[in-house]
């Protein structure tokens, strides 16, 4: 049986966003170098071709199962060609939609920041191996003729679709780490520049005391950050569960609303 349009849906959540670089500097005059330009209209080809693959399957999806209620109903052989040609046709556009997420997922990995070198090394290998093994199942699904071999299609997509779903989750923990990651670095420049700045001007006891207590407090939420952030990039994410990226999902809301928090109160410290 064919991944449900949901499963799929869910499997390509990368997808669904451009990635951090392409986001910032659509709306700010952050530069980007031409090769990350480069990744960065590559992959928005992806995503265009990614979308038409999804509607594709969706419609796909829909006729198998049409067909396999005509078969059931009917048991004839124009039933069971139908069945076999329409079960086909749904499991080659799971596949092409599925490589199709992961060359996006391999440009929003390199577009990254805040990642650990390492661990990109390893998502970019394990995308690679997956990428493989949908093709080699893509090559199968074409050249299976036989009721049989048509049937033996679903066996082949399961032996790869636990890898699947280990290298999604895997690139996504990272890449959110890796995210936060970069909020932070960004952050500790920006409160460095601006207390390092504020020292030398002269001011009022009063003033300085404020300044005092302000810095204090980003100090704060800054370590609280940093120390969730410590242990998500020294933790080993390999083999991740939707479950355990749930609660690493969390577990990062919380390093968020600290480094919001920090950035007000950054906000505040230019107005002192």
């Amino acid at each position: 049986m064919p991944l449900r349009a949901q499963e799929v849906d869910q499997q390509a959540s990368i997808a669904a966003e451009p990635p951090a670089e392409q986001r910032e500097s659509t709306n700010s005059s952050i530069v980007v170098n031409p090769q990350q330009q480069a990744w960065m209209e590559e992959q928005a080809v992806l995503r265009a071709t990614y979308r038409g693959q999804i509607e594709e399957y969706r419609k796909a999806e829909k006729n198998f199962f049409l067909a396999k209620t005509d078969y059931q109903q009917l048991q004839t052989l124009t039933a069971l060609e139908s069945l076999l040609g329409s079960t086909k046709t749904a499991f080659r556009l799971r596949g092409d939609v599925l490589h199709t997420y992961f060359d996006i997922a391999r440009y929003e990995v390199l577009l990254s920041e805040g990642v650990d070198e390492a661990k990109k090394a390893e998502a970019l290998q394990q995308i690679e191996v997956r990428k493989s093994e949908l093709s080699q199942h893509i090559a199968q699904v074409s050249s299976a003729t036989t009721r049989e071999e048509v049937a033996a299609l679903s066996g082949s997509f399961a032996s790869i679709a636990p890898g699947i779903r280990s290298t999604t989750y895997f690139t996504l923990g990272m890449l959110r780490v890796g995210k936060l990651q970069a909020v932070y670095d960004k952050s500790q420049i920006l409160k460095e520049s601006l207390v390092s700045y504020q020292q030398t001007e002269p001011v009022s006891q009063v003033i300085s005391a404020q300044r005092e207590r302000a810095v204090a407090e980003l100090d704060t939420r800054f370590e609280s950050a940093h120390a969730v952030l410590i242990e998500q990039q020294t933790a080993n994410i390999t083999g991740l569960s939707e479950s355990n990226y749930s609660r690493l999902r969390e577990d990062l809301g919380g390093v968020y609303s600290d480094l919001s928090r920090g950035i007000r109160y950054l906000t505040e410290l230019l107005q002192l």
